[in-house]
C-alpha cells in the first residue's frame, strides 16, 4: 500500500511537471512568435522610411554620392547631404509545428508603385493603399503655378504624402496601420475587406530577407532593386564651370574648390588674389555657373549666393557693387545659368527668373533696359544657356526658345531680328549651348546635335567656314556639349572628346595653334567637358582633371600662370 501511494503521488507529480513544461513551451513559443512580429514590424518600418527616402530623392532630383555595404544591407549617401539605410532583412529561424498551425510569420509586403499619373503611391502586396477613398501618395506633388510665376497653392494633388507606419495587434493576431504617425491605428484589410492576419500557418523558416535586393551601377546612374521595385538615381559626379578666365570645380561631396583670374572677387575667397591651382572656397554646393567675370552659387539647401563683377546688375543683389565674398541672393532654387554679363535662376516652380545686362533683350524680359535684380522670365524651364548677347531657354517639354541678339542668326529663326521676349525655335531638344561669338548650339533627344549662326572659325563643325541662318545637323551619337568664345566641345556617348573652332591658345588640345572646322577626335574615357573663352577643362573615367588653352591667369589649374597649354595638361589640386 505504501508503495503504491508513492507511485501515486510520484505519478500526480510528474503530470503537474509535465503540464508545467507544457505551458512554459507554449509561453515561450508565444514570446518567440511576439519577437518575430516585432522583429517584422521594425523591418517594415526601416523599409517604409527607405521608400520614401528613395521616391522623395526620385523626384527632387538628388544625386547619390557614395554607396557602402553593411552587414545588414547598404548605406546611401545623397548629394544634399542625407543618407538612406537600405535593409536587407535577415532569415528567420525555422518555425515549430505549433497545434494551431500560427508559428510561421506572414508580414505584409508593403511598398511603393508609380501610377499612370506618374505619382508614387504605398502599395500592400500587390494593391495601392487606400485612404478615404484615394490612393496614398508618398510624396507631395507641386501644385499648380500661381499668377506671374508666384508659388502655387496645394491643389487636389500639392499636399503632401502620408508615411504609414505598421504595428501588430497582438491580443487580435491582426496587422494594424497608422496614417497619422502612430496618434490612432486602423485595421490592416485585403482587398475583399478581411482583416489581415499578424501570424500564418506553420512554414518551414520564418520570414527571410528582401527578395531582389541589389545595387549595380552604370555610365553615372546607380540602379536599386528594392522590395520588388527597380529604382535609378544619379551617381553624383564632379562639375566644371568657366569663365572668361577662372574655373570652379563641385566635388560630388559638394565642396567648391577654383582657380584663375580673381581681380572681381568672382572665385569668392575674399581677396583679389590669382590662383594657379584649385582651392577651396567651400563647402555645401550643389552645382555653380559661372561666365565672364562673376560666379554664381547653388547650395544644397536651396539657396543661391553670388560674387565677382556687378557693373551690370548680373549678381542680382539690386545694386552694381562688385564683391568678392558670396552673398545670398535668394532661395528657393533648383537650377542657375550664368551668362557673360547676366545671370538666370529657375525657381523650385519651375519658374525663370534673370538679372544684368539687356541691350539686345537677351534677358527675355520683353524690353532692353538692365535689370539689377531678379525679374520673371517665363514658366516651365528646365535648363538656359546664356552668353554674352543672346540667350536659350529649354522648357520641360523639350521645346526650345530664344531671346536677345540675332544678328548673325545665332536664334536659328532664319533672320537678324533681335528678341526681347522668348520666342519658340524648335523642339525635341534635351540640351542647349550659347557660344559667345554669335553662335549656338542644341542636342536633340535622339542625341543628334544640330548649330546655327556665325561660323568665321569653324565653330560650327560643318567641315566649312559657311555661317548657318537656321540649325543644323552637325553629328550624332552626342551626350554633352560645351561651348567657349569661338570653341565647341562635344562628348560623345562612347565617352570620347572631340573638338572644333577657334584654337589660337592651343584651347582644342590638338597639339598645335590652328582652327579647324570639323570636330576632331582628341581623347576617350572622358566623363565631363567644359569650354571656358579660350580654354577647356575635362575629366576623365579615372577622375584625373585635364586642361588645354590659354593661362595667363592660371585658369588652368596647372601649377603655372603663363605658357598656353596646346594638349591636355594635368590639373593640380592641392
Amino acid at each position: 500500500m505504501l508503495l503504491s501511494t508513492v507511485a501515486c503521488q510520484r505519478t500526480d507529480f510528474d503530470e503537474i511537471m509535465r503540464k508545467q513544461q507544457q505551458q512554459q513551451d507554449q509561453l515561450d513559443s508565444q514570446a518567440a512568435r511576439i519577437a518575430a512580429l516585432e522583429a517584422a514590424v521594425k523591418l517594415i518600418n526601416t523599409d517604409i522610411t527607405a521608400l520614401k527616402a528613395i521616391t522623395t530623392a526620385l523626384q527632387q532630383k538628388v544625386s547619390i554620392t557614395s554607396y557602402k555595404q553593411t552587414d545588414t544591407g547598404y548605406l546611401l549617401s545623397m548629394s544634399d547631404g542625407t543618407s538612406i539605410t537600405l535593409a536587407n532583412g535577415k532569415n528567420g529561424t525555422n518555425g515549430t509545428n505549433g497545434t494551431n498551425g500560427k508559428d510561421g510569420i506572414n508580414p505584409p509586403a508593403i511598398g511603393v508603385k508609380q501610377d499612370t499619373d506618374g505619382i508614387y503611391y504605398w502599395t500592400l502586396g500587390d494593391s495601392f493603399i487606400i485612404q478615404n477613398g484615394n490612393k496614398l501618395r508618398v510624396t507631395g506633388k507641386d501644385g499648380q503655378n500661381g499668377s506671374n510665376g508666384s508659388n502655387g497653392t496645394n491643389g487636389a494633388n500639392g499636399t503632401d504624402g502620408i508615411t504609414p507606419l505598421l504595428q501588430v495587434n497582438i491580443a487580435a493576431n491582426q496587422w494594424m496601420i497608422s496614417y497619422d504617425n502612430g496618434n490612432s491605428w486602423q485595421i490592416v484589410r485585403d482587398a475583399s475587406g478581411n482583416p489581415v492576419p499578424a501570424t500564418g500557418p506553420s512554414g518551414p523558416q520564418g520570414p527571410s530577407g528582401i527578395s531582389g535586393f541589389s545595387i549595380e551601377e552604370g555610365d553615372g546612374i546607380i540602379t536599386i532593386t528594392y522590395q520588388g521595385i527597380t529604382y535609378t538615381l544619379p551617381r553624383a559626379q564632379w562639375q566644371i564651370a568657366s569663365g572668361n578666365w577662372h574655373t570652379l570645380f563641385v566635388s560630388p561631396e559638394g565642396n567648391l574648390y577654383g582657380t584663375g583670374q580673381n581681380s572681381y572677387g568672382q572665385l569668392g575667397i575674399g581677396n583679389n588674389t590669382d590662383q594657379n591651382t584649385p582651392v577651396f572656397i567651400m563647402s555645401g554646393v550643389q552645382t555653380v555657373a559661372t561666365n565672364g567675370l562673376h560666379s554664381l552659387i547653388l547650395k544644397k539647401d536651396g539657396t543661391l549666393w553670388a560674387t565677382g563683377y556687378n557693373y551690370n546688375g548680373q549678381l542680382g543683389t539690386a545694386n552694381t557693387n562688385s564683391i568678392n565674398t558670396p552673398v545670398l541672393v535668394t532661395n528657393n532654387v533648383k537650377a542657375i545659368a550664368a551668362g557673360t554679363v547676366s545671370s538666370f535662376v529657375i525657381k523650385n516652380d519651375g519658374s525663370l527668373w534673370a538679372t544684368g545686362m539687356n541691350q539686345f533683350g537677351q534677358l527675355g524680359v520683353g524690353d532692353q533696359q538692365d535689370r539689377h535684380s531678379l525679374t520673371f522670365v517665363t514658366n516651365d524651364v528646365t535648363a538656359v544657356s546664356a552668353t554674352y548677347a543672346h540667350t536659350l531657354i529649354l522648357k520641360t517639354n523639350g521645346s526650345v526658345y530664344g531671346a536677345g541678339a540675332n544678328n548673325s542668326n545665332q536664334l536659328g529663326l532664319n533672320d537678324t531680328n533681335n528678341q526681347t521676349t522668348p520666342v519658340l525655335i524648335t523642339n525635341n531638344v534635351k540640351a542647349v549651348a550659347a557660344g559667345y561669338q554669335t553662335y549656338s548650339m542644341i542636342l536633340k533627344k535622339d542625341n543628334t546635335l544640330w548649330a546655327t549662326g556665325a561660323n568665321q572659325s569653324g565653330q560650327l563643325g560643318t567641315g566649312n567656314n559657311t555661317a548657318q541662318s537656321q540649325f543644323v545637323q552637325v553629328t550624332d551619337q552626342v551626350k554633352a556639349i560645351s561651348l567657349g568664345t569661338g570653341h565647341s566641345l562635344i562628348l560623345k556617348i562612347n565617352n570620347t572628346l572631340w573638338t572644333t573652332g577657334a584654337n589660337t591658345y592651343g584651347q582644342l588640345s590638338t597639339g598645335n595653334t590652328s582652327n579647324t572646322n570639323q570636330f576632331t577626335q582628341i581623347t576617350d574615357k572622358v566623363s565631363l567637358i567644359n569650354a571656358g573663352a579660350q580654354h577647356s577643362v575635362m575629366m576623365k573615367s579615372d577622375g584625373s582633371f585635364w586642361a588645354a588653352g590659354y593661362n595667363n591667369y592660371g585658369q588652368l589649374g596647372t601649377g603655372s600662370t603663363g605658357g598656353n597649354a596646346v594638349v591636355l595638361t594635368a590639373v593640380k589640386f592641392n
